[in-house]
């Protein structure tokens, strides 16, 4: 793997998780040959990227004249190429075997049919000419628009973009503002896409207004920022279940499907009611519902007295709320305090809505406690005044 591999492999680590983050593609046929799918994939449900990675190599680097060479033959030539080639594995192999950045395996031939987003990721020599660097996407009369990333570009894009959903938002605007803009010398400024980005979604005009709004985003990610919850998430998980190591993919695929307003709202939750369980304080769960996604949250204060039921409160509780919602998915996290620490026990449910009387019961006698539920649609992205 090359410095620019491994950087990419650490960026999309930080965004994506490591568990849908594939570097290890190598694609075996037979007769023992093998032939690489790309150099780094993102697969989460419905969303797929490909990416390919062209360094340059500073000894190489001698004058400009190289540079264009370079350019040309590498990322123009040779990587659009590599993204064909990999449109073509999904339409005509049946198997394609790849491992995550924790050594799981998974076969993303299941992946087929879905839109594949193509991205070409370069780190160029120092003497590359900025209109080369400026330049957004290769175009293919076969493969589509591939978008084109200097490195350094994407590693920003990824600091302002937080979640998987609101990157793969913003290459969907990306590529509507490079149709419509193409030829507008602005579009070659990574900076002015993420600042219209996050000022308005709207690619009808270009405003120079939007210019220096990067430095108004609110970026204090303590609010919306989950990796403390689950950076040990795989380490502790105990599964009850099944027993698969990948069964707890479940409950992180929901969670990395969330933007910032979403995971302000788990974020905060959560933390209540790990200060309820400090306290031993009786709370009721704490829920909010996406429908965006089809998924719910239940956050579950279990005191000390009442710890040994804590996985009939949980399923209870998390049922209740995905049969009034009407959702596909539910997800539940109850804590309970065991001495100086903290038990943590987390569960996925998931099935089509149908009608349960004892449910219904359930619903009626909660109406008491909770009232009715409430619609809430906050502004995505603050700009500081």
């Amino acid at each position: 793997m090359t410095a620019s591999e491994r950087l990419l492999t650490n960026i999309n680590n930080s965004i994506f998780f490591k568990e849908f983050t594939y570097s290890e593609n190598q694609i075996f046929q037979e007769g023992g040959d093998t032939k690489e799918l790309a150099d780094n994939i993102v697969w989460l449900d419905d969303l797929l990227l490909v990416y390919q990675v062209k360094g340059r190599e500073a000894q190489h680097v001698t004058d400009t004249q190289s540079e264009e060479k370079w350019f040309d033959r590498t990322i123009a030539g040779k990587a659009k190429k590599q993204i064909k080639d990999t449109i073509n594995f999904f339409q005509t192999w049946q198997k394609l075997p790849v491992t995550n950045e924790r050594g799981q395996t998974a076969d993303i031939a299941k992946a087929a049919g879905q839109k594949l987003i193509k991205l070409v990721i370069f780190e160029p020599g120092s003497k590359l000419l900025e209109d080369k660097k400026n330049i957004k996407f290769l175009e293919s009369s076969t493969a589509g628009l591939i978008h084109l990333f200097h490195i350094q570009d994407y590693e920003m894009v990824c600091r302002y973009l937080v979640t998987p959903s609101e990157l793969a938002e913003y290459l969907q605007f990306r590529e509507e503002i490079y149709l419509r803009h193409k030829d507008h010398a602005i579009i070659g400024k990574e900076e002015y896409l993420l600042e219209h980005f996050f000022t308005t979604q709207d690619t009808t005009a270009i405003n120079q207004d939007f210019l220096n709004n990067l430095g108004k985003i609110d970026t204090d990610s303590g609010h919306f920022e989950v990796g403390s919850i689950l950076n040990n998430f795989f380490n502790k998980v105990i599964l009850y279940e099944n027993g698969r190591e990948t069964d707890y993919h479940f409950i992180l695929k929901e969670i990395a499907k969330l933007n910032r307003n979403e995971l302000v709202a788990f974020n905060s939750r959560y933390r209540e009611t790990i200060q309820n369980v400090q306290a031993d304080k009786f709370a009721l769960p704490l829920r909010f519902a996406i429908p965006r996604i089809g998924c719910g949250f239940v956050f579950v204060t279990m005191q000390q007295r009442n710890k040994g039921h804590w996985y009939n409160a949980l399923l209870n509780f998390v049922d209740t709320y995905r049969y009034k919602h009407r959702l596909d998915k539910c997800i539940g996290v109850v804590m309970a305090k065991d001495g100086q620490w903290f038990d943590i026990n987390w569960a996925f449910t998931a099935g089509k809505w149908e009608f349960n009387e004892e449910l219904e019961q359930a619903l009626s006698n909660e109406g008491e406690f909770y009232g009715d539920s409430e619609l809430r649609l906050l502004p995505r992205y603050k700009l500081k005044n």
